[in-house]
């Protein structure tokens, strides 16, 4: 993952985690109030995603330290 931190500086991290095992899911009502906030969506697209995937619980190694990469 890159991200770009306050100070303008590029930086990386890495995650790993197993992998996942998906199934196909059907979504019957979804709404989530910061997307739609965000002006991302309407109340009326979360109810038609592209797809619904479903995985049970997991769990993320975040592995640091940051790396930094480069000034912006």
């Amino acid at each position: 993952m890159v991200y770009y931190q306050l100070g303008k500086d590029i930086g990386r991290y890495q995650i790993w985690h197993p992998e996942m095992k998906l199934w196909q899911g059907k979504s019957k009502k979804l709404y989530f109030e910061i997307y739609e906030r965000l002006g991302f969506l309407t109340k009326e697209e979360m109810q038609k995603p592209h797809s619904v995937l479903i995985t049970p619980e997991i769990e993320f190694d975040i592995l640091l330290p940051q790396n930094k990469l480069s000034s912006v």
